[in-house]
């Protein structure tokens, strides 16, 4: 059995995603997600 644990974005840096293009011709960024912990556990036979 082995688990697991993964930090995502450990520094907590804006992270740009895409541009959003809206009806009247602007655009706003969206950003990823912050910091985000993952876990898991992984069973092996």
């Amino acid at each position: 059995m082995i688990t697991f644990w993964d930090f995502l974005n450990i520094f907590n840096i804006d992270n740009p995603w895409e541009y959003i293009y809206k009806k009247d011709g602007t655009k706003e960024m969206a950003w990823q997600y912050k910091t985000m912990p993952i876990g898991g556990v992984i069973i092996e036979f």
